[in-house]
């Protein structure tokens, strides 16, 4: 079985995991693993990310994945 880039990276230690929680419009990053990714996922065309959550992930050096599911 063959991954994307954005799957290998999502399987690494330490990843953001970039989420667009219910009823958002921005991206908000986080550390535990969301669930899986569906075939056509309705969040896919959010680009925007939290500033905040940016700003802590780059401190910290963090690798990240957008999710979407």
């Amino acid at each position: 079985m063959e991954f994307d880039a954005a799957s290998l990276a999502a399987r690494r230690e330490g990843v953001v995991y970039w989420i667009v929680p219910a009823g958002m419009k921005v991206r908000h990053g986080i550390t535990d693993k969301p669930g899986p990714w569906p075939a056509t996922p309705r969040t896919a065309s959010i680009t925007a990310q939290c500033a905040g959550c940016v700003t802590e992930y780059q401190r910290r050096g963090s690798p990240s994945a957008v999710w979407d599911f």
